[in-house]
């Protein structure tokens, strides 16, 4: 579940955000002193140690240091300055900035009627290295340098606002679905793998990966049938496979017309389906979707409503 913490110091008083975000907070200043609002909603995703946070302000100055996470800013009202240094970055609601570990000076303003808010996601260093979620080593030097932007006409900044939305969302609830350690862990997968895919279109370039022939795309579909229920990232079917990431994604496009990971979420709705065809009297449409691999259960239900013309829930009522 999320942790909330509320505060409404006076200008110049107090580091509230020291202990809960940022490695240090070398000063806080609300902008204005007579209606201070600060609210900072944040879980720690999994046991990698991705953290979600929801900040919402009446606008604030904040210099701080932050030595152990990548963070990535989505502001979703208001804007945001931040200053490193001689440079300066910019973002309003809909973009999206992303530092990595480094001291920076930021100023968050509101809207005239309503207060800042904004996502920020905080990535260890120590998850970004080669391993179980990385395939390669990861240059941020060229990719992010002092700091980067990427606009909100981007599909992966869309696509990760709306997941990093629906996250906070269910862990805001007093019972969230995302509950048990495996569906914390599948959130914390595809939530790693959103980002590694925005830190990838960053740094895009013409896709100059070899084609794989087909009976390689089909070792590949045999693979995430034996392991749709696990937290699969792309990287990780890759690896179980031997070979690279942007070569199985080219060859799924030449060959399927489609993604490895659409491809995996077309295998667990099928099992999603054979599932609710064959559920005994105590099992739930949110229990199998969770076991078949889902965390967002509402693009769940979406999606099994186009694929079979049905909701779940009338598919579970039939059997």
């Amino acid at each position: 579940m999320l942790t909330k913490r509320e505060y409404g110091w006076e200008r110049g008083t107090g580091s509230p955000l020291e202990s809960v975000m940022f490695s240090r907070t070398d000063s806080f200043a609300f902008s204005d002193s007579s209606r201070p609002y600060l609210k900072i909603e944040t879980a720690t995703l999994g046991a990698r140690g991705l953290k979600l946070s929801l900040v919402t302000s009446s606008g604030h100055e904040i210099r701080l240091t932050e030595h152990e996470h990548v963070t990535l800013l989505l502001p979703t009202r208001g804007s945001l300055d931040v200053a490193i240094g001689a440079r300066e970055f910019r973002a309003i609601a809909g973009q999206s900035l992303v530092f990595p570990p480094n001291s920076r000076c930021t100023r968050v303003i509101g809207t005239p009627r309503h207060h800042y808010v904004a996502l920020v996601l905080q990535v260890p260093t120590g998850a970004m290295k080669p391993g179980p979620l990385v395939d390669e080593k990861i240059d941020l030097s060229r990719l992010v340098g002092d700091g980067a932007f990427l606009g909100g006409s981007h599909e992966i900044v869309h696509a990760l606002r709306h997941y990093l939305e629906y996250l906070v969302a269910d862990l805001s609830r007093e019972a969230p679905f995302l509950q048990s350690s495996h569906a914390k862990q599948a959130a914390e997968a595809l939530a790693m793998e959103q980002f590694l895919r925005y830190l990838a279109a960053l740094g895009e370039e013409p896709d100059r990966a070899a084609s794989l022939a087909a009976g390689k795309v089909r070792e590949v579909e045999a693979f995430m049938r034996a392991n749709f229920a696990e937290p699969l990232m792309v990287s990780d079917i890759a690896r179980a496979v031997g070979v690279g990431t942007r070569a199985l994604q080219t060859a799924f496009r030449q060959n399927l017309g489609t993604t490895p990971h659409g491809s995996l979420v077309s295998i667990r709705m099928e099992k999603a389906r054979e599932a609710i065809c064959g559920a005994g009297q105590d099992q739930s449409v949110t229990q199998i979707a969770l076991a078949c691999g889902f965390t967002h259960l509402g693009r769940f239900s979406q999606l099994y409503r186009q694929t079979y013309g049905e909701l779940p829930s009338e598919t579970l009522r039939k059997r």
